[in-house]
């Protein structure tokens, strides 16, 4: 059976029409209003704290999903929303995003905690987890478990799409620093 090669500059466009699709633009109203409710309510003492940690997994739940929609299905517009009753699948996979991010700056945290310095080879480590983080990220959406965490398959995964996926990552990083000037 023979893959089939898709142009990363050919598809790059439908990124942006994807949210004005079918249920997805309904799925953005909806989200956009549960999720401002969300914020709001974290700042109630106590209850806030748990409304925190459910919307922080709530939303890594809800962006897995997206990638699991965008890659897997034909039809883009079939995003349906993570079951909010399923809570040990997306608690489950914050957990597995924690340890994966904490996994690519880890070369950076040991630098700072057993060196104790500031210097040009932290800003280099701290590269290195930037663009190590968003792999870690498509490998938890697709892989899932533990086996996601694996970074050998990870650097593979990076040498196979190098290109495209360093294209990906510099707009990640730009979309990111508008953000900050923001």
């Amino acid at each position: 059976e023979k893959a089939v090669e898709i142009n990363f500059w050919k598809e790059a466009p439908r990124i942006f029409i994807y949210p004005l699709r079918g249920n997805v633009l309904s799925a953005t109203i909806g989200g956009t209003v549960f999720f401002t409710a969300m914020n709001i309510a974290m700042y109630a003492p106590f209850y806030g704290i748990i409304a925190c940690i459910m919307f922080v997994c709530y939303t890594i739940a809800s962006m897995v999903k997206i990638i699991e929609t965008a890659v897997t299905t034909d039809r883009e517009d079939l995003y349906d929303w993570p079951d909010f009753l399923d809570w040990f699948d997306w608690v489950g996979k914050a957990i597995l995003f924690i340890l994966a991010w904490g996994i690519s700056y880890a070369p950076m945290i040991a630098y700072v905690v057993l060196l104790k310095r500031v210097d040009g080879w932290l800003f280099v480590l701290i590269g290195l987890g930037i663009f190590i983080a968003p792999m870690y990220t498509l490998s938890i959406s697709l892989v899932g478990g533990f086996g996601s965490l694996n970074i050998i398959n990870i650097f593979k995964s990076i040498a196979h799409t190098f290109f495209p996926y360093c294209a990906t990552v510099i707009f990640w990083f730009f979309t990111q620093y508008l953000n900050f000037l923001a």
